[in-house]
């Protein structure tokens, strides 16, 4: 072909940049001048696909970080929160102490002579209160008071606690002592033992024994007819002098009960026809209510320790004598029933030392203006 070798080239199907050509039996490559040689090799396309791999990885710690930052943004914002809803906490809690302060004052005064309490520090924080009647007027005597308290704790938070018609009440408060045999009230011993069961022990020492076969429950009643109707007890205290003791085991207690029916005290001693109450009847000849050993509430209301030593023994009856006061339940008097091993007798309202005799000490309040 005019003396010309024949020849022929191909574009790379690998690298388009490149041509083979062949000259007879020889293949050579070529490339345009200004084109350098690209080199495909397995570092290169190693490279290619971790980069690839660490985008999702890239993009996974994106979100982290940004759900972190949102997380710790509102973790800020609820701290605050608490923060100040403890300040809050604080607050009301200064604002109590406050106002039993204010409430102790008032009972303090007699009646008379109030005045608001000044801003009272309290550590580093503060209350105050402030004293009005019925119609927000300033008040300075009498009873009923409305009471304003405030509570600042140190930051500025504050809490405002509003109490109307509080009672006042005369001060000092007054404590009278009822003995049996100096002012009005009876006791009586129910005797279980068969041969005893019909007789009457109304005038007579005072027991009580825990033995089943022999048991005997004690009946006492104070009059509290000289307590002003409108006064609120504030403690009652029964006491009782033991005068023997045939059984006190480490378990021994005496527990006090209200008795639900009215009933006669009697004169006999264990001897004669019955003419107040037995272990079978109330008054001598009327069964108590609910079967024989007398008709009384199954709650124990008080309870005390019962040893082999002859002192003065007490329970404290204040929620009884409250509900005798307040209407709840008729004064039928109480009951002394023993528990644990215990067989013990104390002064009647007989004896004849006055002072062992069965007192109950009363201590009582009237609002202001109220009892005659």
């Amino acid at each position: 072909m005019n003396g010309r070798k024949y020849f022929e080239c191909k574009v790379s199907p690998i690298v388009e940049m490149t041509r083979t050509c062949a000259y007879g039996q020889r293949e050579e490559s070529y490339l345009p001048l200004n084109m350098a040689p690209i080199q495909l090799t397995r570092t290169t396309q190693r490279k290619n696909q971790r980069a690839f791999i660490l985008l999702p990885v890239i993009f996974t710690l994106t979100i982290l970080a940004a759900v972190a930052y949102l997380l710790s943004r509102e973790g800020a914002v609820n701290a605050g929160n608490v923060n100040r809803e403890q300040q809050q906490d604080s607050a009301l809690y200064i604002a109590q102490a406050g106002y039993q302060h204010a409430v102790w004052w008032l009972n303090r005064q007699n009646c008379t002579g109030y005045a608001d309490i000044p801003d009272t520090s309290f550590g580093s924080h503060s209350y105050l209160a402030e004293f009005t009647d019925i119609t927000g007027a300033t008040i300075t005597a009498g009873s009923p008071v409305n009471i304003k308290v405030v509570g600042s704790y140190a930051n500025g938070a504050s809490y405002t606690i509003n109490r109307n018609r509080e009672k006042v009440y005369q001060y000092p408060f007054t404590t009278i002592a009822l003995q049996l045999g100096t002012d009005p009230g009876k006791d009586a011993a129910l005797h279980a033992f068969f041969f005893y069961t019909d007789l009457n022990y109304g005038n007579y020492k005072q027991e009580v024994s825990s033995t089943s076969w022999a048991e005997i429950y004690q009946l006492i009643q104070f009059d509290l007819s000289g307590i002003p109707a409108e006064a609120n007890i504030i403690s009652a205290q029964l006491e009782l002098k033991q005068t023997s003791s045939s059984k006190a085991n480490a378990d021994a207690l005496i527990g006090v009960h209200r008795i639900k029916q009215n009933w006669t005290e009697g004169t006999k001693a264990g001897s004669g026809t019955a003419d107040g109450a037995t272990w079978k009847t109330a008054d001598g000849s009327q069964n108590w209510d609910g079967g024989s050993g007398g008709n009384f509430d199954a709650t124990v209301l008080a309870s005390t320790e019962i040893t082999a030593d002859n002192v003065s023994r007490t329970w404290d009856i204040t929620s009884l004598v409250q509900g005798w006061h307040n209407g709840l339940y008729a004064n039928e008097g109480l009951l002394l029933k023993g528990m644990g091993g215990v067989n013990v007798s104390f002064a009647s309202k007989e004896d004849s030392t006055a002072t062992d005799r069965p007192k109950l000490t009363i201590t009582y309040a009237c609002e202001c203006g109220k009892c005659s």
